[in-house]
């Protein structure tokens, strides 16, 4: 990979170690990655790219509040179903605020 790049609610940087290593390469199957011998360190990890991609801070808030939303929801469908006039209630609710909305926008 020679580059990466966010988008809306990403964050995405990548880079390499400016360290470059020279000597008899190996490939270390058991921690699969390359190795270089050292005069002093024997075998060494050599070097390679890094990419990290991360939510930024508003899309971290944004997916706390939607699960913290599908919970409440979840609860209260359960609570509806056990209390059928909480869903009278809420259905009562749903159709005022409907059409509280409807004319608020005709008012505009």
């Amino acid at each position: 990979m020679t580059s990466i790049s966010g988008g809306p609610g990403i964050i995405a940087t990548s880079g390499t170690d400016s360290c470059y290593q020279t000597g008899i390469m190996r490939w270390n199957s058991s921690m699969q990655r390359k190795e270089v011998m050292s005069e002093s360190n024997g075998w060494i990890p050599m070097n390679e790219g890094f990419s990290h991609v991360m939510l930024d801070a508003n899309s971290s808030v944004a997916i706390q509040w939607v699960q913290l939303k599908m919970a409440e929801e979840r609860e209260l469908a359960e609570l509806c179903a056990k209390h059928p006039g909480l869903l009278d209630v809420k259905e009562k609710y749903e159709i005022m605020l409907a059409l509280v909305r409807e004319h608020k926008s005709s008012d505009k």
